[in-house]
């Protein structure tokens, strides 16, 4: 089949070419079939923790969140998305072009990793599995041009999009395959990403701009800015993707990820998940500048220095403007109103 990518507002879409433009008609007895199983697929919803951890034989999974998905927006995003299958066999779907979910087929895995939530060390977590053999994943030492290479990660790998309808459709429906998307709570993912590139770097990158923001802008200017930028085109908001709300990312709007992930118990839900496919101990050497590290000693020391700073730059009122900014990514991933502690 016939794989064409279209890029508007950062959704991306899947072709199979298999409509009679002339008679509107599906191709082939195949296309339906397609059809009806995405449709079963949205009619099995999200299921819970438990039943997850149950059918990995992982207890582990238990103690992660699963994608609320029960929010008239999302379910609206979720009806265009079987509505335009139907019609086009294109599977739309909001994904980053820089950044979309990956699948790693020898470990069954499809996983999506989002801009400020640990992403350069998951994605180059993703690219030492991809090139290292499995039979050496447990006592290959990566060389210091490995370890460089996992710190650029990005446009690296199989993704998940790159495959035809039929393939994405049996990869989704398949109970063997592992799909887990990676979030963080939106009060620090926001001050995290203001920091970074509005305060600390020497200069704005362009593909991070935000209409009327400017270097060293205040953080509450700032929070003025994304409210006017942030206007959203059919429920999906329009900022660029480290400003951008989680839901609207990973294929949500059409995706059910087994587990949610979260930045706040990132090294529990990541040695749950490497331990069910088998890479746990990849996790534990050759990472850092010198390769004796963990995938996690970076991760740490900055998540906590981040939430010691929430207080300092959060009133109440922008407590409650971000809240109602980021809503749905609150109800979404199980995030509670309250400032981390």
């Amino acid at each position: 089949a016939l794989i064409a990518f279209i890029l508007c507002c950062e959704t991306i879409f899947v072709n199979s070419s298999s409509i009679n433009v002339t008679t509107g008609q599906w191709n082939d007895d195949s296309d339906q079939v397609l059809y009806q199983r995405l449709v079963e697929f949205y009619a099995q919803g999200v299921q819970s923790s438990s039943s997850i951890a149950s059918r990995f034989h992982t207890p582990c999974f238990n103690q992660m969140k699963v994608f609320n998905s029960s929010n008239p927006i999302i379910e609206q995003q979720r009806e265009l998305v079987l509505r335009y299958f139907q019609r086009s066999q294109h599977l739309r779907l909001h994904e980053i072009y820089k950044n979309p979910s990956k699948i790693l087929p020898l470990y069954k895995l499809h996983i999506c990793t989002i801009s400020e939530v640990a992403s350069t060390e998951l994605n180059g977590l993703y690219v030492r599995l991809i090139e290292t053999p499995l039979d050496y994943v447990d006592n290959y030492v990566p060389t210091k041009r490995d370890r460089d290479e996992y710190q650029r990660p990005y446009y690296k790998g199989l993704f998940l999009l790159r495959s035809s309808p039929q393939e994405i459709i049996d990869i989704i429906t398949d109970k063997t395959w592992l799909h887990i998307a990676f979030v963080r709570n939106p009060y620090t993912r926001l001050l995290a990403g203001y920091l970074r590139y509005y305060v600390s770097h020497e200069s704005i990158p362009r593909d991070i701009v935000v209409p009327g923001a400017h270097k060293n802008i205040s953080f509450e200017g700032f929070i003025g800015c994304l409210e006017k930028a942030g206007t959203s085109h059919n429920g999906v908001m329009q900022l660029v993707d480290i400003f951008r709300g989680q839901v609207f990312m990973c294929g949500f709007n059409g995706l059910n990820y087994d587990l949610i992930g979260q930045y706040e118990t990132l090294e529990r839900d990541v040695r749950c998940m490497a331990k069910n496919r088998g890479f746990e101990s990849a996790l534990n050497f050759g990472w850092g500048e010198y390769g004796n590290s963990t995938v996690f000693d970076k991760i740490n020391e900055e998540s906590q220095n981040i939430t010691e700073l929430l207080r300092t730059y959060y009133s109440k009122d922008l407590q409650n403007r971000v809240y109602n900014l980021y809503k749905l990514d609150f109800e979404a991933f199980g995030y509670p109103y309250d400032l981390p502690q």
